[in-house]
């Protein structure tokens, strides 16, 4: 599912007694779920507390929420019911994940290489570029480098140039790239896609080694 950054979005869901006992003392928590860097591991944060009223057997209780993103990426939610009387609680807990995309075209894009190249011998990079934004793009440019260091500065030289043409919400492209390395070892190869309509800049860029051979 998609959703737009800072909008209002509502969420519903139900929530039903599969028992044969009326469901007592019934407590829903909502957790939104982020990944903590520093200390990489899980955290929930609770966005929803609510006391329900029983549920008889069978019963399906609906209900809804409204949350505004405000973070691209993937925002991923936890459904938690308990009651004072559920004698199987292994079913208790339901997930739903939404990539929050800004209103409009949204590039981004990665290179398909994974095997060893050998050196100086021409060969071709694939690069995959998608909108996945909800809006259509209609002009854009995908750039290839060649990543190294001199003295830890960073040296970028282009490989190569492409234009992306027109891309409809959801629609993938493939783009290669003429190449042909010189050095042995790990190369460092950089994808940049630009765009004056792309309404997100933050994942243009891809970075990825490929290792050559001789």
């Amino acid at each position: 599912y998609r959703k737009i950054i800072n909008t209002n979005n509502q969420i519903n869901f139900e929530i039903f007694n599969t028992g044969i006992e009326t469901a007592r003392n019934v407590i829903l928590d909502i957790y939104k779920i982020v990944y903590d860097q520093k200390n990489h591991r899980e955290e929930l944060i609770n966005i929803l507390h609510k006391d329900l009223p029983d549920i008889n057997p069978n019963e399906r209780l609906s209900e809804n929420m409204n949350f505004i993103p405000d973070a691209y990426g993937y925002f991923l939610i936890s459904f938690v019911v308990n009651s004072s009387n559920d004698f199987k609680q292994d079913n208790n807990v339901a997930y739903v994940s939404y990539e929050i995309v800004p209103d409009g075209p949204d590039l981004k894009g990665f290179i398909m290489e994974y095997e060893p190249k050998i050196i100086n011998i021409p060969s071709n990079i694939g690069v995959s570029v998608e909108n996945i934004g909800i809006k259509p793009l209609t002009q854009g440019t995908a750039k290839l480098y060649l990543k190294e260091y001199n003295d830890k500065e960073e040296i970028l030289t282009l490989i190569g140039e492409a234009s992306i043409g027109s891309l409809a919400s959801d629609e993938r492209k493939e783009i290669r790239f003429a190449w042909t390395p010189v050095n042995l070892g790990y190369n460092d190869l950089r994808l940049v896609l630009e765009s004056d309509e792309d309404l997100r800049q933050d994942n243009n860029i891809y970075e990825t080694s490929i290792r050559v051979i001789s």
